[in-house]
Protein backbone atom coordinates (compact mmCIF):
# COMPACT_ATOMS: atom_id res chain seq x y z
CA UNK A 1 0.00 0.00 0.00
CA UNK A 2 0.90 3.86 -1.11
CA UNK A 3 1.79 6.39 2.01
CA UNK A 4 0.93 9.55 1.63
CA UNK A 5 4.93 10.33 0.39
CA UNK A 6 4.66 7.79 -2.24
CA UNK A 7 0.82 9.60 -3.32
CA UNK A 8 2.86 13.28 -3.46
CA UNK A 9 5.53 11.68 -5.20
CA UNK A 10 3.44 9.92 -7.63
CA UNK A 11 1.65 13.57 -8.35
CA UNK A 12 4.77 15.22 -8.72
CA UNK A 13 5.96 13.17 -11.63
CA UNK A 14 2.64 12.92 -13.37
CA UNK A 15 2.50 16.97 -13.00
CA UNK A 16 6.04 17.02 -14.50
CA UNK A 17 5.41 14.96 -16.99
CA UNK A 18 2.26 16.56 -17.96
CA UNK A 19 4.17 20.20 -17.95
CA UNK A 20 6.57 18.61 -20.70
CA UNK A 21 4.25 17.56 -22.83
CA UNK A 22 2.35 20.70 -22.68
CA UNK A 23 5.84 22.75 -23.35
CA UNK A 24 6.32 20.69 -26.60
CA UNK A 25 2.67 21.27 -27.57
CA UNK A 26 3.17 25.02 -26.81
CA UNK A 27 6.15 24.60 -28.78
CA UNK A 28 4.90 23.12 -31.90
CA UNK A 29 1.67 25.24 -32.20
CA UNK A 30 4.11 28.08 -32.19
CA UNK A 31 6.14 26.69 -35.42
CA UNK A 32 3.03 25.74 -37.01
CA UNK A 33 1.61 29.09 -36.71
CA UNK A 34 4.91 31.00 -38.31
CA UNK A 35 4.41 28.72 -40.97
CA UNK A 36 1.06 29.26 -41.42
CA UNK A 37 1.85 32.80 -41.60
CA UNK A 38 4.88 32.23 -43.95
CA UNK A 39 2.17 30.96 -46.03
CA UNK A 40 0.07 33.77 -46.25
CA UNK A 41 2.28 36.06 -46.09
CA UNK A 42 2.92 33.82 -50.06
CA UNK A 43 -0.52 34.14 -51.04
CA UNK A 44 -0.66 38.32 -50.12
CA UNK A 45 2.56 38.30 -52.47
CA UNK A 46 1.87 36.55 -54.97
CA UNK A 47 0.29 39.15 -57.04
CA UNK A 48 2.85 41.45 -57.32
CA UNK A 49 5.26 37.88 -58.32
CA UNK A 50 2.94 37.70 -61.51
CA UNK A 51 3.18 40.91 -62.78
CA UNK A 52 7.15 41.39 -62.13
CA UNK A 53 8.04 41.25 -66.21
CA UNK A 54 9.31 38.96 -68.60
CA UNK A 55 12.48 38.78 -66.69
CA UNK A 56 11.03 36.58 -63.91
CA UNK A 57 9.41 34.27 -66.43
CA UNK A 58 12.08 33.45 -68.36
CA UNK A 59 13.95 33.02 -64.83
CA UNK A 60 11.32 30.45 -64.02
CA UNK A 61 11.43 28.66 -67.22
CA UNK A 62 15.30 28.03 -66.52
CA UNK A 63 14.54 27.05 -63.33
CA UNK A 64 12.06 24.09 -65.05
CA UNK A 65 8.67 26.09 -63.93
CA UNK A 66 6.36 25.77 -66.65
CA UNK A 67 3.75 28.67 -65.43
CA UNK A 68 3.33 30.48 -62.19
CA UNK A 69 0.66 28.46 -61.10
CA UNK A 70 3.22 25.80 -60.86
CA UNK A 71 6.00 27.94 -58.49
CA UNK A 72 2.97 28.98 -56.14
CA UNK A 73 2.31 25.36 -55.88
CA UNK A 74 5.89 24.21 -55.25
CA UNK A 75 5.90 26.52 -52.45
CA UNK A 76 2.55 25.52 -50.71
CA UNK A 77 3.88 21.82 -51.13
CA UNK A 78 6.81 23.01 -49.07
CA UNK A 79 5.23 24.79 -46.80
CA UNK A 80 3.07 21.71 -46.12
CA UNK A 81 5.86 19.32 -45.92
CA UNK A 82 7.17 21.54 -43.35
CA UNK A 83 4.16 21.38 -41.18
CA UNK A 84 3.99 17.53 -41.79
CA UNK A 85 7.76 17.00 -40.86
CA UNK A 86 7.18 19.20 -37.59
CA UNK A 87 3.72 17.82 -36.85
CA UNK A 88 5.46 14.20 -36.85
CA UNK A 89 8.74 15.39 -35.08
CA UNK A 90 6.82 17.02 -31.84
CA UNK A 91 4.69 14.28 -32.05
CA UNK A 92 7.32 11.73 -31.66
CA UNK A 93 8.62 13.78 -29.06
CA UNK A 94 6.06 13.90 -27.10
CA UNK A 95 5.38 10.39 -26.84
CA UNK A 96 8.96 9.44 -26.36
CA UNK A 97 9.54 12.03 -23.43
CA UNK A 98 6.24 10.19 -21.55
CA UNK A 99 8.19 6.56 -22.56
CA UNK A 100 11.06 7.88 -20.98
CA UNK A 101 9.42 9.26 -17.84
CA UNK A 102 7.84 6.07 -17.20
CA UNK A 103 11.33 4.10 -17.74
CA UNK A 104 9.95 2.41 -20.78
CA UNK A 105 13.33 2.93 -22.24
CA UNK A 106 13.37 0.38 -24.97
CA UNK A 107 9.91 1.88 -26.41
CA UNK A 108 11.49 5.13 -26.46
CA UNK A 109 14.76 4.30 -28.12
CA UNK A 110 12.97 3.79 -31.74
CA UNK A 111 11.23 6.92 -31.45
CA UNK A 112 14.22 8.84 -30.33
CA UNK A 113 16.24 7.27 -33.27
CA UNK A 114 14.04 8.32 -35.80
CA UNK A 115 14.21 12.15 -34.69
CA UNK A 116 18.10 11.87 -34.47
CA UNK A 117 18.58 10.66 -37.89
CA UNK A 118 16.24 13.22 -39.31
CA UNK A 119 18.23 16.34 -39.10
CA UNK A 120 17.96 16.42 -34.97
CA UNK A 121 21.25 14.71 -33.68
CA UNK A 122 22.21 17.75 -32.02
CA UNK A 123 18.94 18.32 -30.40
CA UNK A 124 19.02 18.42 -26.96
CA UNK A 125 15.30 17.56 -26.55
CA UNK A 126 16.40 14.56 -28.45
CA UNK A 127 19.80 13.68 -27.59
CA UNK A 128 19.72 13.39 -23.73
CA UNK A 129 17.06 11.11 -23.64
CA UNK A 130 18.31 9.03 -25.77
CA UNK A 131 21.53 8.61 -24.62
CA UNK A 132 20.47 8.10 -21.23
CA UNK A 133 17.74 5.42 -22.75
CA UNK A 134 21.03 3.26 -24.70
CA UNK A 135 23.30 3.77 -21.58
CA UNK A 136 20.40 2.54 -18.82
CA UNK A 137 19.60 -0.55 -21.34
CA UNK A 138 23.11 -0.99 -22.65
CA UNK A 139 22.25 -1.33 -25.66
CA UNK A 140 25.65 -0.74 -27.42
CA UNK A 141 23.89 -1.97 -31.03
CA UNK A 142 22.04 1.02 -31.66
CA UNK A 143 24.64 3.27 -29.28
CA UNK A 144 27.42 2.71 -31.61
CA UNK A 145 26.20 4.62 -35.11
CA UNK A 146 24.94 7.48 -32.80
CA UNK A 147 28.26 7.95 -30.96
CA UNK A 148 30.09 7.60 -34.74
CA UNK A 149 27.37 10.41 -35.88
CA UNK A 150 28.13 12.80 -33.44
CA UNK A 151 31.81 12.36 -33.22
CA UNK A 152 32.00 12.38 -36.94
CA UNK A 153 31.35 16.57 -36.98
CA UNK A 154 34.54 17.75 -33.79
CA UNK A 155 32.80 21.35 -34.69
CA UNK A 156 29.46 20.44 -33.82
CA UNK A 157 30.23 18.03 -31.10
CA UNK A 158 32.47 20.80 -28.88
CA UNK A 159 29.24 23.42 -29.74
CA UNK A 160 27.38 20.89 -27.29
CA UNK A 161 29.03 22.20 -24.67
CA UNK A 162 26.78 19.90 -21.82
CA UNK A 163 28.31 18.68 -19.37
CA UNK A 164 25.33 16.38 -18.58
CA UNK A 165 25.66 15.06 -22.48
CA UNK A 166 29.49 14.90 -22.37
CA UNK A 167 29.45 12.63 -19.21
CA UNK A 168 26.69 9.73 -20.80
CA UNK A 169 28.96 10.22 -23.78
CA UNK A 170 31.84 9.29 -21.73
CA UNK A 171 30.39 7.26 -19.78
CA UNK A 172 28.76 4.71 -22.63
CA UNK A 173 32.39 4.61 -24.76
CA UNK A 174 34.40 3.54 -21.38
CA UNK A 175 31.87 0.86 -20.55
CA UNK A 176 31.16 -0.06 -24.20
CA UNK A 177 35.26 -0.59 -24.63
CA UNK A 178 35.24 -2.23 -21.28
CA UNK A 179 32.56 -4.99 -22.95
CA UNK A 180 34.36 -6.11 -25.72
CA UNK A 181 37.67 -5.60 -24.04
CA UNK A 182 38.32 -9.44 -24.70
CA UNK A 183 37.10 -9.54 -28.29
CA UNK A 184 38.05 -9.94 -31.70
CA UNK A 185 37.75 -6.02 -31.24
CA UNK A 186 40.11 -5.42 -28.66
CA UNK A 187 41.87 -2.30 -30.39
CA UNK A 188 38.71 -0.88 -30.94
CA UNK A 189 37.74 -0.95 -27.73
CA UNK A 190 40.65 -0.18 -26.38
CA UNK A 191 40.63 2.92 -28.39
CA UNK A 192 36.82 3.60 -27.35
CA UNK A 193 38.31 3.24 -24.02
CA UNK A 194 40.66 6.03 -24.28
CA UNK A 195 38.57 8.36 -25.93
CA UNK A 196 35.46 8.20 -23.49
CA UNK A 197 37.86 8.70 -20.50
CA UNK A 198 40.04 11.56 -22.37
CA UNK A 199 36.44 13.13 -22.49
CA UNK A 200 35.15 12.16 -19.25
CA UNK A 201 38.36 14.19 -17.36
CA UNK A 202 37.58 17.39 -19.62
CA UNK A 203 33.89 17.03 -18.41
CA UNK A 204 35.14 16.85 -14.76
CA UNK A 205 36.37 20.51 -14.93
CA UNK A 206 32.88 21.66 -16.49
CA UNK A 207 30.63 20.15 -14.00
CA UNK A 208 30.44 22.38 -11.24
CA UNK A 209 30.97 21.91 -7.50
CA UNK A 210 27.41 21.27 -6.64
CA UNK A 211 26.82 18.61 -9.07
CA UNK A 212 27.22 15.85 -7.02
CA UNK A 213 25.69 13.20 -8.72
CA UNK A 214 27.34 13.93 -12.44
CA UNK A 215 30.79 14.39 -10.35
CA UNK A 216 30.19 10.77 -9.07
CA UNK A 217 29.22 9.12 -12.16
CA UNK A 218 32.07 10.49 -13.98
CA UNK A 219 34.19 9.34 -11.11
CA UNK A 220 32.92 6.11 -11.20
CA UNK A 221 33.77 5.45 -14.86
CA UNK A 222 36.97 6.61 -14.55
CA UNK A 223 37.61 3.99 -12.27
CA UNK A 224 36.24 1.92 -14.67
CA UNK A 225 38.62 2.52 -17.00
CA UNK A 226 41.73 2.35 -14.72
CA UNK A 227 40.62 -1.16 -13.17
CA UNK A 228 40.27 -2.88 -17.01
CA UNK A 229 43.54 -0.91 -17.90
CA UNK A 230 45.26 -3.13 -14.40
CA UNK A 231 45.98 1.25 -12.97
CA UNK A 232 45.68 0.11 -10.25
CA UNK A 233 47.43 2.97 -8.52
CA UNK A 234 45.45 5.39 -10.54
CA UNK A 235 42.15 3.82 -9.27
CA UNK A 236 42.54 4.21 -5.85
CA UNK A 237 43.60 8.08 -6.48
CA UNK A 238 39.70 8.42 -7.86
CA UNK A 239 38.81 5.94 -5.03
CA UNK A 240 40.36 8.83 -2.37
CA UNK A 241 38.66 11.59 -4.41
CA UNK A 242 35.17 9.68 -4.22
CA UNK A 243 35.88 9.49 -0.35
CA UNK A 244 36.95 13.03 0.12
CA UNK A 245 33.71 13.93 -1.73
CA UNK A 246 30.91 16.12 0.38
CA UNK A 247 28.72 14.30 2.30
CA UNK A 248 25.86 14.69 -0.46
CA UNK A 249 28.06 12.45 -2.97
CA UNK A 250 26.75 8.71 -3.14
CA UNK A 251 27.82 5.71 -5.18
CA UNK A 252 26.38 2.28 -6.22
CA UNK A 253 27.18 -0.43 -4.07
CA UNK A 254 30.07 -3.26 -5.38
CA UNK A 255 27.00 -5.56 -5.47
CA UNK A 256 25.21 -3.16 -8.21
CA UNK A 257 28.42 -2.48 -10.05
CA UNK A 258 29.77 -5.75 -10.23
CA UNK A 259 26.24 -6.42 -12.45
CA UNK A 260 26.86 -4.40 -14.89
CA UNK A 261 27.36 -5.58 -18.26
CA UNK A 262 30.62 -4.17 -18.98
CA UNK A 263 32.47 -5.84 -15.88
CA UNK A 264 30.20 -9.24 -16.27
CA UNK A 265 31.60 -9.27 -20.07
CA UNK A 266 34.65 -8.14 -18.68
CA UNK A 267 34.52 -11.11 -15.91
CA UNK A 268 34.02 -13.67 -18.55
CA UNK A 269 37.46 -12.93 -20.10
CA UNK A 270 39.60 -12.02 -17.36
CA UNK A 271 41.41 -14.72 -15.56
CA UNK A 272 43.49 -12.47 -13.49
CA UNK A 273 42.70 -11.04 -10.07
CA UNK A 274 41.30 -7.32 -11.53
CA UNK A 275 37.71 -8.23 -10.20
CA UNK A 276 39.44 -8.96 -6.83
CA UNK A 277 41.51 -6.36 -6.53
CA UNK A 278 38.68 -4.01 -7.70
CA UNK A 279 36.35 -5.05 -5.32
CA UNK A 280 39.13 -4.73 -2.20
CA UNK A 281 39.71 -0.83 -3.74
CA UNK A 282 35.32 -0.29 -4.22
CA UNK A 283 34.00 -1.60 -0.97
CA UNK A 284 36.11 1.49 0.81
CA UNK A 285 33.46 3.27 -0.18
CA UNK A 286 30.60 1.20 1.80
CA UNK A 287 29.40 4.13 4.27
CA UNK A 288 28.61 6.20 0.66
CA UNK A 289 26.16 3.17 -1.11
CA UNK A 290 22.92 4.22 -2.00
CA UNK A 291 21.42 1.95 -0.22
CA UNK A 292 22.81 2.92 2.85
Amino acid sequence: METPNEDLKALQEKLAEQALQLNYVQQFQGLVTQLQALKADVDAKWLWLKIAGTVLVIVVGLLGIKTWQDAKQSLDDKIKDSIAATNEFYGDVMSSSVLFAQNRYDAAIPKLLKCFNKGHAYDKSVLIPLLASLNITDDWADAKPVLQKLRSDPAAFDQINDASIYTIIGSMEVQMGITELHSDRTNEAAQRMELGNKLLEHTLYLAGPDQHDMRQRILTNEWLYHIAKREFRESQEVIAVLKDSTPDTKVYSWKAIRGWTCLAAFASGDHSDTLSIAEHQWIQLQPRYFSN
